[in-house]
């Protein structure tokens, strides 16, 4: 089911269609004459054990993070089959391109063109400086096991979640459908970003 997203708001990255011409936008869309951007979507699966807590699908994020009184985590990452990285932080961001402007973008992560097929990891607050965000192909699934003790969180775009407990793993990977969002014939990925973000504004 294609979306037509409203701005009712002031930021909007997935709402393009400013409210004044909704009602022509909308005309336009079920005349079927706006083009559809498919954006990737993840599948994330939290186990406890082998029992499954939580299953859903997202458009943005995947977030592991802790509450106000936890102490820093420590989070072991494997990309496919390989080992990829020990973060020690306060959480781990792994969106998609879509979600790169979100909370991935507030954490220090960078902006990834919306249709890349392209899976980003960005840790909140790494212990270590050198440890950056990372850009994946979107076919690589993502393991992350919480390897500390601690008051933990996983959060699926912000909307369904569940506490994790020291050993719990969460499983990431590309979803096998995509959310199809009608675009704005006026606007293209960059006049969004000098909208939005106020590129060139001093």
């Amino acid at each position: 089911m294609p979306i037509l997203g409203v701005n009712l708001g002031t930021l909007g990255f997935l709402t393009e269609i400013p409210k004044d011409v909704a009602l022509a936008m909308l005309e336009k869309a079920l005349a079927g004459e706006l083009s559809a951007s498919r954006r990737l979507m993840l599948h994330a699966e939290v186990k406890h054990g082998a029992q499954v807590i939580l299953e859903g699908y997202t458009l943005n994020d995947v977030v592991i993070s802790k509450n106000a009184l936890s102490r820093l985590a420590r989070m072991e990452v494997r990309i496919d089959a390989s080992e990829a990285a020990v973060y020690e932080a306060d959480g781990l961001i792994v969106a998609t391109p879509t979600g790169s402007t979100a909370y991935s973008l507030s954490a220090g992560g960078p902006i990834v063109y919306p249709t890349l097929e392209a899976i980003l990891l960005t840790p909140i607050c790494p212990h270590a400086l050198t440890q950056r965000p990372v850009v994946l192909p979107a076919d690589l699934p993502v393991r992350v096991r919480l390897a500390s003790p601690g008051e933990m969180f996983v959060t699926l775009d912000g909307a369904k979640g569940c506490p994790l407990d020291a050993g719990d793993e969460v499983f990431i990977r590309k979803a096998a459908h995509r959310t199809v969002l009608l675009r704005n014939p006026d606007l293209d990925p960059f006049a969004i970003l000098r909208q939005k973000l106020r590129w060139g504004a001093r």
